[in-house]
């Protein structure tokens, strides 16, 4: 059974999710004292692929300076349509394009696509935690440029 199935897991997880990141990083710690495992798939549960579609342009520009395009790229094979449309629409058209021979291109294995959607979200999280960008539907969470 993963620590996500595990009775309490969600639960745990959503109360997390309300709190500040400095509240959460600060439970977290003291989590990762006893269980790092346990730290480690909380903190992977507040973030889903699909919540890039909330990214503001600059935060977008922010991201794309750490995360290679081909894994983008790759990665947005198994993201929803809004998702990949809110990117793709505050990118360069080079840049789109480049992303789109990969989308059109060759079936690729599920499994790397999953890869490279995690990848992503590692850079993502990084970022998030440093303060540069921040991945939220609730508006109270929103940066102002």
């Amino acid at each position: 059974m993963s620590l996500e199935d595990k009775p309490g897991f969600k639960n745990a997880a959503e109360i997390l999710s309300k709190l500040t990141l400095a509240e959460r990083e600060k439970i977290l710690e003291s989590i990762a004292g006893v269980e790092p495992d346990l730290a480690e798939a909380l903190r992977k549960s507040f973030y889903q692929f699909d919540d890039l579609q909330y990214l503001t342009p600059k935060m977008i520009v922010e991201l794309l300076r750490d995360l290679d395009l081909s894994l983008l790229a790759l990665a947005l094979r198994g993201a929803k349509k809004e998702t990949a449309d809110h990117l793709l629409n505050h990118i360069s058209s080079r840049m789109r394009d480049e992303i789109n021979d990969v989308l059109m291109g060759p079936p690729q294995l599920a499994d790397r696509v999953t890869e490279a959607m995690d990848k992503v979200m590692e850079v993502v999280v990084e970022k998030i935690n440093l303060g540069q960008i921040v991945l939220s539907k609730d508006s109270s969470e929103t940066i102002i440029d």
